[in-house]
């Protein structure tokens, strides 16, 4: 997965240059849920990216499966089974696991019907501690993104500091940034 990531990245800004602008976003809400979309992934991506997600999210499980959701503590583990439920679903899903120690991650799939494609959404909080903390935090949800559109190269990472609305409509804006 290094490899395919590093292909992505040199065609790309450096972290380093994300982490410029990301730190004025998301240093000033700790405490705040934060989230990175990668849009427009192909479908055919979706099984790939929530199975890697699962390897890297300590105890993943699907808490949200086609819009039924069941807390945390009774939902069952994120195993294939699950996951190709999430696929045939065709409908929006949360797996929740946990990542840089006992950190809540979400990952979010969002399904855009009759377009062959979906957006996903990783959900991380900005409470870690330290400025290098977030950085580290950051820099791992970073790592998945890139990880989710490594066979989609055209598909765009966002950060953005607004948790309400499509990303797409908030380009160029002060809160968000695009890579």
């Amino acid at each position: 997965m290094a490899a395919a990531i590093k292909s992505v990245m040199s065609a790309e800004r450096t972290f380093d240059d994300i982490w410029a602008k990301a730190k004025d976003i998301l240093l000033p809400y700790e405490g705040a849920a934060s989230q990175v979309y990668v849009l427009d992934l192909p479908d055919t991506e979706l099984f790939r990216v929530a199975s890697e997600f699962c390897r890297y999210a300590a105890a993943a499980r699907v808490t949200t499966l086609a819009g039924f959701t069941t807390p945390f503590e009774n939902a069952p583990a994120a195993d294939d089974s699950q996951l190709e439920a999430i696929v045939q679903s065709k409908a929006y899903s949360i797996i929740a696991g946990a990542f840089a120690g006992q950190q809540s991650i979400q990952f979010w799939v969002w399904p855009k019907p009759d377009s062959g494609t979906w957006d996903a959404e990783f959900v991380f909080f900005t409470d870690q501690g330290s400025d290098e903390d977030v950085r580290a935090a950051f820099e791992q949800v970073h790592v998945l993104a890139e990880m989710a559109r490594e066979n989609s190269p055209a598909s765009e990472c966002v950060l953005s500091g607004s948790e309400t609305g499509d990303p797409r409509e908030e380009k160029g804006r002060s809160w968000t940034v695009w890579w």
